[in-house]
């Protein structure tokens, strides 16, 4: 009886609407070797990071792919720590979902493209293998850059996250360049 009622209320957990939601918003695909890569880096080629972002003031989450160091930018501003404790902070995060209340915090962490440019990428992205896009990169005339650019974005942002977002739940690592408009992608 015990077991059976054990069984019960794990089938309920799984199924619970909480435990859909946070499985829907938990990003995905990078190892942490990688997240940790992009959060260390501050090299002029801009890393970005898949996460999720919950804003302490209205409750609502949503993934979003932005820039590593707006995270840790984010972090440093909303629990008033140096860059190290901000660092050590993220990396700690092992579901990589960050809270912030602080109104100059969340502006680090808006995500700049839409649901419909994000499935978009999706769809465009899934004509593609990992050794393809990582070929494409390397073409500026390819149909990747096509798809990034295909509207203007100051720095080609909007586009090119939500193709990064895509990327990164493929576990491909995904730079913007010291150039503007330049992809890189690493496995």
């Amino acid at each position: 009886m015990a077991r059976t009622a054990m069984a019960l209320v794990t089938v309920l957990t799984l199924f619970s609407p909480a435990f859909a939601f946070a499985a829907d918003t938990q990003p995905k695909g990078l190892s942490d070797a990688q997240f940790e890569r992009a959060l260390r880096n501050t090299s002029t080629a801009t890393p970005y990071v898949l996460v999720t972002v919950v804003d302490g003031n209205t409750g609502a989450r949503q993934a979003a792919c932005v820039r590593a160091l707006e995270v840790l930018g984010a972090i440093q501003t909303e629990r008033g720590i140096g860059w190290e404790e901000a660092m050590a902070f993220a990396l700690a995060q092992s579901d990589r979902t960050f809270k912030f209340s602080n109104k100059d915090a969340l502006k680090r962490m808006v995500r700049e493209y839409s649901d419909q440019t994000l499935e978009e990428a999706r769809v465009f992205l899934a004509k593609m293998t990992n050794e393809e896009v990582e070929a494409a990169t390397h073409d500026q005339k390819s149909s990747l850059y096509e798809f990034i650019h295909r509207e203007p974005q100051p720095f080609f942002r909007g586009r090119f996250q939500a193709v990064a977002h895509v990327l990164e739940e493929r576990g491909l690592l995904t730079w913007a360049g010291c150039k503007p408009g330049i992809v890189s992608v690493e496995k």
